[in-house]
Order: structure tokens, then C-alpha cells, then sequence
């Protein structure tokens, strides 16, 4: 029995599969591990789930025992079988299709394991829990929260709710986000692509994936303002740090002037 894992890829419009050499998947495209072989552990499973975050994980197994302990989430799923008269592309659709549907938490943490940012984790959750903020609501939000959100490019609260708002559509299913109907052609103008190409693609993880790139997290200048942004952050936590210690020291030469003034009295 092998102990290596064969991955697969299938692109839209998921006609046909092609072997994971490495090289970068579509968008919307659904990663296939093949563990008819082997019982895969969690150690084997990550650096092939985490070389494409953009993509909905298949796993293909023999049985359920043998994946028993890799937990469903809301970006893995498994397949027994690829027996469908279509070489397998519809049970993957539709395994993935059935995956829990993707929380604020599950979208938030996929943002922060793509960006290496967790500080942005709890902001994000928030974020995407708090209703719909118009334009002058989110220019009110606090400065911390404007600048941590200037970290992923050039977007506003707004767009990062209305994004979110489309990939929970997408994790149920559906190409337009109902609580957002009205918003469809600037959900359109942010990620570049009408509903009904939306509806074509497979999974939601495509959507925050194509968020960033839009907003410009991985340009250049984006990667020079966080350099700087990281710099004054660590200022700025010396520069409290410093005044804390001060006052500690002011408390403890007040004290010390208490106790003397006491003693000589």
C-alpha cells in the first residue's frame, strides 16, 4: 500500500481532470485526493489542501473508516465513488454542494490563513455578523478598524460585507445573495463577473480569493503599505508599552514620597 497521495484537478466547466502538477488552478476549480490506497492522515492531507486555498477539497475513498477521522468542514468533503456515467464530475458537484455551509468564522479564518493576518480575524467576524452598513456608516467606523481593513487592499467595510454576503450565498448554493438583491451589479463590478458566471463555479472559496486580488492585497504597493503599517503597529505597541512602564514608575516614586512623608510626620 502506498503511502503518497495522487491529486487531481478539475477545472470549469469540470469536463475532464488533470493531475496536480503544482501548477495554479482556475478559479472555482475542485481539488481531488485520491485515497482509495491509503488511509491519509491530516500531516498528508495539508500541504495539498493548502497549495490551492481557492479550491473545494474532494477526498475519494474506499470506505468511511478509512476517513472517519478527517472532520467535514465547510471546505472538505468525500466521495465514494466516481461511478456516475460522467467520470465522477457530478458526485464531486454535488458532494461539494453538500458541504456545511460556510459560517462568518469559516470565511473570516480562509481570509486570515490566506493573508497571514490574524489579528484580522475577530474584526472580520464582526464585520460579517453586523447588518448592512451604508458608505457614511462605514467612513464612522473606528480608525483601528479602517486601518486593519487597509491592510487587505483597497476595499471598504461595505465591500468586504457585501462579499461576504455573496460567498454565503454560494456556500448554499445560490448565485444571488437574497439579502443583498439589489446589489448584484456592484457585486458584479467588484469580483469582475455577472451572477450567471458565478453560478457556473463550483464552492465559495473562489469568491474571497478573488476579493483580495481585486482589492489588491498582492500588489506590490499593498505589500510596501503593510511593511509600513507593521512598522508603526510595533511603535506603536513600544510606544505603549513605555508609557506604561513610566507610569508604574510615577506610582511607585509617589508611594515612596507617601510613606517618607508619613514616617517624618
Amino acid at each position: 500500500m502506498s503511502d503518497t497521495l495522487r491529486s487531481m484537478v478539475i477545472e470549469p466547466p469540470y469536463a475532464a481532470a488533470r493531475r496536480n502538477t503544482g501548477e495554479a488552478p482556475a478559479l472555482g476549480s475542485i481539488l481531488l485526493i485520491d485515497c482509495l490506497d491509503v488511509r491519509p492522515t491530516s500531516a498528508q492531507l495539508k500541504p495539498i489542501v493548502d497549495s490551492a486555498p481557492w479550491c473545494p477539497v474532494c477526498i475519494l475513498a474506499a470506505d468511511r473508516w478509512e476517513v472517519r477521522h478527517i472532520r467535514r468542514t465547510s471546505r472538505v468533503t468525500v466521495v465514494f465513488s466516481l461511478d456516475d456515467g460522467v467520470g465522477g464530475t457530478r458526485g464531486m458537484l454535488s458532494a461539494v454542494g453538500t458541504r456545511p455551509h460556510a459560517t462568518p468564522a469559516d470565511v473570516a479564518e480562509w481570509i486570515v490563513g490566506r493573508t497571514r493576518l490574524p489579528s484580522l480575524r475577530r474584526t472580520l467576524v464582526d464585520l460579517f455578523t453586523r447588518p448592512l452598513m451604508t458608505r457614511a456608516e462605514a467612513l464612522r467606523l473606528q480608525w483601528s478598524v479602517r486601518e486593519q481593513l487597509a491592510l487587505l487592499g483597497e476595499w471598504d467595510a461595505c465591500d468586504w460585507q457585501l462579499m461576504w454576503h455573496v460567498t454565503e450565498a454560494a456556500s448554499r448554493g445560490e448565485a444571488r445573495a437574497v439579502v443583498v438583491p439589489d446589489l448584484d451589479a456592484r457585486a458584479d463590478e467588484l469580483l469582475g463577473l455577472d451572477w450567471s458566471a458565478r453560478a457556473q463555479l463550483a464552492g465559495w472559496e473562489w469568491i474571497p480569493e478573488t476579493a483580495l486580488r481585486c482589492a489588491g492585497f498582492f500588489s506590490s504597493d499593498r505589500m510596501d503599505a503593510r511593511r509600513e503599517l507593521g512598522c508603526v503597529a510595533v511603535l506603536d505597541t513600544l510606544a505603549v508599552r513605555s508609557l506604561a512602564a513610566a507610569s508604574l514608575r510615577h506610582r511607585a516614586d509617589a508611594e515612596l514620597g507617601d510613606r517618607q512623608f508619613a514616617r517624618a510626620g
